[in-house]
């Protein structure tokens, strides 16, 4: 009995795999001719695909791998019983050596399955030869590389490819839920997309992919050709595999290929199964507007605000470095103007004292000593060991302004001698923290606690006293802490009615005593002292009296130094209290010596009127400041 040896071939591949492949079968031919074992034609084969392949493997190093090759032996040239044709190709994505590694795997497995063991029928001669189809199909494991071999020329362009001349591969088992029709639809518009790129590229390779329902599910293409063949071939050859894989897809197969002698098809679904990104997209969704306009903003706002926090850390950390290096230059400055005082020391009134010496004066900077509160630090009451009353401002270490102030103090008011100006009798250096300002003490305090009277408030707590005197006598005896909750009252009461007491005792003389004397300051700071010094924060609360009732003017931490030419200066940095500040400097930054001529003018309508510049009054149903006021 005779049989094929590629029947043989395909028994055994179809009981080792999986898949249901009806490939590794003779080569679809009219002429179906057998050669035996012994004939010239086995002999030729295995050179042909020897040599096959050595052409596929010798491209890897050129600048051009391929994954084709075509050729032919045999005797004369033209057809003829011993001569072989053949055409070997793999799938695109797989090309040189890689190629080649499986040709030789598909031959091998040929070789030693098929050829090797004869076929399971016997002999098929009297002198028990074995027979085998001279045109047959051979494929690697994954079906990625084919070698076809045939007495018919295969390789010309006018071979018959026709659907009997295809073998279907069905590689992914189809899913549920699929409309067929729909999927075919589909599948006939990818292939015919691919097979026109196909065509157009010399590579004769494509690959693609598509949507195909609307859940999105995305399915993968590949088509191609021998790299030798014609456009136009190559068109013709697949679209008779794309007529075949019809056949496949309206029976619900999502996935296979479609495996011909010179050109192939290749489709799967949610496997993207080729290397490299698809060249050819059909149907790809469109993203909802909402959604898109929803990505946008969204990148928009975690830009901006990413931006916004990037600019305040730098904006940040430029000022901590600019606050950083003003403090330096503020210290070095500082330690400049105490080592000259150290030299002049001992000419001077200056002093430098400890600061165990002021530590003990003020017992340690108690509550109990502190006078008030200053715009860059405390003020304490303190006793010298030789029984000087002195007042002690202490000054934030951290604050560049304080610095300044500090600086200002005993580089230019400490040579500074006037009646009418207080006097800075030394100062205190601790290291780094602590810094400290050395005055003489004025027993009555500032000007603003005897001008700016509240008798309304003074009334209201005299009631208020009375009432709780009334409910104390009957209430005493069980309920102590109202008792000392009046007393405490009482002690208020006390103080405050002191302060309207001295406000009332400054009368017209004494009041024009005080403006006299501020007069007198101001003139010698602008006219008369070494330099032309411009206070800049001219008020009542800057205004000490001392136990005669002599003004004497404080606070120089703002000071301005004018050169003897020096009309005014513009500035950028706005300093003073509201209320007291010029115009031109307030809204130009304009200073000059009539920045404190302005002051000194508000600070003339505080003590006349015994209203404050900061508080509004009313007049004919509307508001007004105390200088529209009194205008």
């Amino acid at each position: 009995m005779r049989s094929m040896l590629l029947a043989a071939l395909l028994l055994l591949l179809l009981s080792s795999s999986l898949m249901l492949l009806a490939g590794a079968q003779p080569f679809c031919s009219n002429a179906n001719t057998l050669y035996m074992e012994g004939d010239t034609y086995r002999s030729d084969l295995l050179g042909l695909a020897k040599a096959l392949i050595a052409n596929v493997s010798a491209t890897e190093n050129s600048g051009k791998k391929s994954h084709s090759a075509i050729g032919a032996t045999g005797a004369g040239t033209t057809t003829g019983p011993d001569k072989v044709y053949g055409a070997a190709i793999c799938r695109g994505d797989s090309a040189g050596k890689d190629c080649a590694s499986r040709l030789q795997q598909a031959l091998d497995k040929a070789v030693a399955i098929a050829i090797g063991n004869g076929n399971n029928g016997g002999g098929g001669g009297g002198n028990g030869s074995r027979s085998s189809s001279k045109n047959v199909t051979l494929y690697d494991d994954d079906y990625q590389a084919q070698l076809s071999f045939s007495d018919q020329d295969i390789i010309s362009s006018s071979f018959d490819v026709s659907p009997a001349c295809t073998v279907r591969a069905y590689l992914n088992p189809p899913p549920n839920s699929v409309d067929s029709d729909l999927f075919t639809k589909f599948f006939s518009e990818l292939m015919e997309k691919l097979a026109g790129d196909a065509m157009a590229q010399p590579e004769r390779y494509s690959t693609g992919q598509g949507y195909f329902d609307p859940k999105g599910r995305t399915v993968y293409g590949l088509a191609q050709c021998m790299e030798s063949m014609s456009p136009e071939s190559c068109g013709n050859c697949l679209g008779n595999l794309a007529a075949e894989g019809k056949k496949m897809t309206t029976s619900g197969l999502t996935g296979g290929a479609i495996l011909g002698a010179r050109c192939s098809m290749w489709y799967e679904t949610d496997i993207h199964f080729f290397k490299g990104d698809p060249r050819v997209s059909l149907h790809t969704p469109t993203p909802s507007k909402f959604w898109i306009w929803v990505t946008i903003g969204s990148f928009s706002l975690t830009s901006s605000i990413s931006w916004l926090l990037v600019h305040i850390w730098i904006k940040t950390e430029r000022k901590r470095e600019q606050a950083r290096y003003e403090l330096r230059l503020l210290s070095m400055a500082i330690q400049n103007v105490i080592n000259l005082w150290r030299i002049e020391e001992g000419n001077s009134g200056f002093s430098l004292y400890d600061f165990s010496q002021i530590k003990e004066a003020t017992h340690n900077f108690s509550a109990e000593n502190k006078l008030g509160q200053g715009g860059f630090g405390p003020v304490y009451k303190g006793i010298l060991p030789g029984g000087l009353e002195v007042a002690v401002k202490r000054l934030a270490a951290c604050s560049v302004q304080g610095l300044l102030e500090f600086k200002n103090e005993i580089q230019l008011i400490a040579k500074l001698q006037h009646k009418n100006l207080v006097k800075l009798l030394g100062c205190c250096i601790e290291g780094d923290q602590e810094k400290m300002l050395v005055y003489e003490y004025l027993q009555n305090k500032s000007l603003d606690i005897y001008i700016f009277g509240t008798p309304l408030t003074i009334l209201l707590l005299l009631l208020l006293l009375v009432v709780l005197r009334i409910y104390d006598s009957s209430k005493s005896s069980s309920h102590p802490v109202v008792v000392s909750s009046s007393s405490a009252i009482t002690t208020s009461f006390v103080f405050l009615h002191a302060d309207c007491v001295r406000g009332a005792e400054l009368n017209w003389a004494k009041r024009l005593r005080i403006i006299d004397g501020i007069a007198q300051g101001i003139l010698y700071l602008h006219n008369h002292s070494r330099l032309c010094v411009v206070h800049r924060d001219l008020k009542a609360s800057n205004i000490l009296l001392d136990s005669d009732m002599t003004p004497k003017i404080s606070d120089f931490g703002m000071a301005r130094i004018f050169c003897s030419n020096m009309i005014e200066s513009n500035t950028t940095r706005i300093v003073g209290t509201h209320g007291y500040i010029s115009p031109e400097y307030a809204f130009e930054g304009v200073c000059s010596i009539k920045s404190d001529v302005f002051s000194f003018g508000v600070l003339v309508l505080e003590i006349i009127s015994g209203k404050k510049t900061t508080s509004f009054y009313p007049y004919d149903e509307k508001l007004y400041n105390l200088i529209s006021y009194v205008s």
